[in-house]
C-alpha cells in the first residue's frame, strides 16, 4: 500500500512539473511575441534620401571637369505587387532632383570664380524618372540597378556640350536615357547608407554623376 502512495504521489509531482513547464513556455512565448520585430530594408516601402555628389561633363571649350551636386532621390518600392511570398527583390519607380551650379568654363568645383562672364549664371538640374531593380543579399545590404530617362534643364544651354543645342545661349529642358547603380547599407531600423553613381547618355557627351547620401526608409 505504502509502494502504491509513493508511486501516486511521484506521478502527481511530475504532472504539476510539466503543466508548470508548459505554462513557463507558453508565457514565454506570449512574451515574445508581443515584442515588435525590427524592421529592414526587405519590408522598405519608400526612401526619401538627401544626397551630395558631383556632375562630371565637358564644357562649352571641350574640357573635362566637374561641380559639385546637391538634391533629393525618392524611391517607391512595389515588389509586394508581384512577389507576395518573398522580399529578396526589389521592384520600384526612382526620381527626385540634383541641382548644380555651373557657372563658367574656369570656376572652381562650385561654380564659382571664374574670369569668363559668358556663362557665369549657368545652372544645371537634373530630375532622374527611373525604374529600379534590386536584390537584397542580406537584411542590412541591396544592390540596385536603375534605367529610364533623366530630365535636364540648362539655364544657359552652351555652358555643357550635350550635342544638339548646346550652342544656344537660352535655358533648354531636354530629356536623355541614363543607367546607375545604387548601393544600399542600412545602419538603423529606419535609416540606411546609399552610394549612386549613374551615367547619362546624350548626342554629345556623356554626364557622370557620382552621390553618396542617407535614406530615411519608409515601411
Amino acid at each position: 500500500m505504502n509502494s502504491k502512495i509513493k508511486i501516486l504521489a511521484v506521478l502527481a509531482c511530475v504532472q504539476i512539473s510539466t503543466t508548470a513547464f508548459a505554462q513557463k513556455e507558453m508565457h514565454a512565448s506570449y512574451e515574445e511575441a508581443k515584442i515588435p520585430q525590427k524592421q529592414t530594408m526587405k519590408e522598405q516601402v519608400w526612401g526619401l534620401s538627401p544626397q551630395l555628389g558631383l556632375f562630371s561633363y565637358t564644357d562649352r571649350d571641350g574640357q573635362y571637369t566637374s561641380r559639385g551636386a546637391v538634391g533629393i532621390g525618392f524611391d517607391v518600392n512595389a515588389s509586394s505587387s508581384f512577389w507576395e511570398k518573398s522580399n529578396l527583390f526589389y521592384l520600384g519607380f526612382s526620381t527626385g532632383f540634383l541641382y548644380s551650379h555651373i557657372g563658367s568654363t574656369d570656376s572652381n568645383v562650385f561654380g564659382n570664380n571664374g574670369s569668363s562672364v559668358d556663362t557665369e549664371g549657368a545652372n544645371l538640374l537634373s530630375i532622374p524618372m527611373d525604374l529600379k531593380f534590386g536584390y537584397n543579399l542580406s537584411d542590412s545590404f541591396r544592390l540596385s540597378a536603375r534605367t529610364g530617362g533623366n530630365l535636364i534643364y540648362r539655364s544657359i544651354a552652351k555652358s555643357m556640350d550635350l550635342g544638339a543645342g548646346s550652342g544656344s545661349s537660352d535655358e533648354l529642358w531636354k530629356i536623355y536615357p541614363n543607367a546607375g547603380i545604387d548601393a544600399e547599407y542600412q545602419v538603423s531600423e529606419n535609416l540606411s547608407l546609399v552610394a549612386r553613381p549613374d551615367i547619362t547618355f546624350t548626342s554629345g557627351k556623356n554626364i557622370f554623376v557620382a552621390t553618396v547620401g542617407a535614406t530615411f526608409m519608409g515601411y
